[in-house]
């Protein structure tokens, strides 16, 4: 699985769970469906975080490293919640029987962030009930600080 070139195989997606979006410390699917005026999933790619800060690959360095950077505002009581880049891809051809397209998405203060795309909108329920049932335990990490959103808009 490749995304303008980069092999995603081995790869990791963080997505931020907001409060809302969170039942009994799990993610609901709430928190994996596309809102009305979105093009796409969004994600942040771990492997690209760690090569970026010049660390190991390690989820939870990875996850420090993106609550350092901006733009998210981030509070205690949310998630960040991390799947495979083959789960995702699985899940989005079991649910709307389409491969997915998983891409850059150019951002100057985020270079790790990636969209998840190709899917018609009415699977967009489907498609985020199933990730939230991949999610395990073992992939959440809670948000443990609070920090306000640096820029203006999104």
């Amino acid at each position: 699985m490749e995304a303008n070139g980069y092999d995603l195989s081995n790869s990791h997606l963080i997505r931020h769970c907001r409060a809302w979006q969170i039942d009994n410390n799990i993610p609901t699917f709430k928190a994996f469906r596309l809102r009305p005026n979105e093009q796409y999933l969004s994600f942040n790619w771990l492997e690209k975080i760690c090569v970026d800060a010049g660390i190991e690959v390690d989820h939870k360095r990875a996850i420090q490293e993106l609550e350092k950077a901006p733009p998210l505002e981030i509070s205690v009581g949310q998630l960040w919640a991390v799947l495979g880049c083959e789960t995702v891809s699985a899940v989005v051809q079991e649910a709307a029987s389409v491969l997915p397209e998983i891409f850059p998405v150019l951002s100057p203060d985020n270079a790790s962030h990636v969209g998840v795309a190709g899917y018609p909108a009415r699977f967009n329920r489907a498609v985020a009930v199933e990730l939230a049932k991949r999610i395990r335990r073992s992939d959440l990490y809670p948000i443990t600080q609070k920090r306000r959103r640096f820029r203006a808009s999104r």
